[in-house]
């Protein structure tokens, strides 16, 4: 446990399991998500990968297909299994199915099961900068209860991790770990120009200054907290209330990387089956089919310097404001959330 927030002893233990040297990698996830993980260091490495990606994949699918009509569940799981974020997670066995069915299923449950949808978010603070956007919408939706159980679980995660693991590796990830992360984000070498996706990664691989990044990255973060809150009151549709979550968690946080855009691609997926009455019109579909395919290529495009993904988000975000403004309502929509 020691290694786990000293980096260098970190990149030693993993070098070593791996019998060779590895490029560097941190640990930059909360105490807590170790409560939740730690069953997986059990099993040999390439057992506890298949398991992981394995069950959240599961639980992904499951989420993911819970408002598609029957009928195209088929296509749905296709759809959400291959896509170009899922592909990424997969290959770096991350953690973008377990976020995405937390994220997705806590607002799927939130009208009639409040308890539950809090417990998903409280879960969810295993990894908190994607939920950033979740409290806000949940005052507007009165969900109280939601929000206590969220706070509830979020404590039993400290206590139960401190109980574990000790007070030493939360001062850690809230000091040196925490510093870091910003620190990395603002050299922005390595990996993190490849595979981030935010509003500041993407000023910086186009070649803006890092304080101009940051400026960027706020103005964004606040209209888009603005608008999806007011969104989110505008309309009573389940659905798109789900999809407001989705496509402003994204642009609300400077750290995030294509294999987080799991939880917008199973969205994505539900507007692109959509054939009923309250389905987007063809335009829009048209950016919701680019923007389910468009991690392969701003992957290429962070690479030659061209940061387009917070415009691929924008759109997204945009085309969602649109729909719950009365461009095309979804109250009719035949999807359902039925977790």
């Amino acid at each position: 446990m020691d290694a786990v927030y000293d980096r260098t002893a970190y990149l030693g233990a993993i070098s070593d399991l791996f019998g060779s040297a590895l490029p560097f990698h941190n640990w930059s996830y909360p105490p807590s998500a170790l409560a939740i993980l730690s069953p997986f260091a059990a099993p040999p490495y390439f057992i506890a990968l298949a398991l992981w990606s394995g069950l959240t994949l599961l639980a992904y699918l499951a989420v993911g297909l819970a408002p598609v009509p029957r009928n195209r569940r088929l296509s749905g799981a296709m759809l959400l299994a291959f896509s170009p974020a899922s592909l990424i997670n997969i290959v770096g066995g991350q953690n973008g199915f377990l976020t995405a069915a937390l994220l997705l299923g806590a607002f799927q449950l939130m009208p009639r099961s409040p308890l539950r949808a809090g417990g998903l978010l409280g879960l969810l603070t295993i990894k908190p900068h994607l939920a950033l956007v979740a409290p806000f919408l949940m005052i507007v939706a009165r969900a109280w209860r939601a929000i206590a159980a969220a706070l509830l679980v979020a404590l039993v995660l400290v206590i139960v991790s401190a109980a574990l693991f000790g007070i030493e590796p939360w001062r850690a990830y809230l000091t040196d770990t925490s510093r870091y992360t910003v620190d990395a984000l603002e050299r922005f070498t390595g990996f993190f120009p490849l595979m981030m996706g935010s509003v500041y990664t993407s000023f910086r691989s186009s070649g803006a200054s890092s304080s101009m990044a940051w400026l960027a990255q706020v103005l964004v973060s606040v209209m888009t907290l603005g608008a999806a809150v007011l969104a989110f009151r505008k309309t009573s549709s389940p659905v798109l209330r789900i999809q407001i979550a989705a496509a402003a968690a994204p642009l609300m946080t400077p750290y995030i990387f294509f294999y987080d855009l799991t939880a917008l691609s199973g969205v994505l997926v539900w507007r692109m089956l959509d054939d009923g009455p309250g389905r987007p019109s063809s335009g829009l579909k048209a950016i919701y089919v680019f923007a389910w395919m468009a991690p392969c290529v701003l992957l290429y495009l962070n690479v030659v310097g061209i940061g387009a993904t917070a415009l691929v988000l924008a759109a997204v975000f945009g085309a969602t404001m649109m729909e719950a403004y009365g461009w095309r309502s979804r109250e009719d929509s035949n999807f359902r959330p039925s977790v």
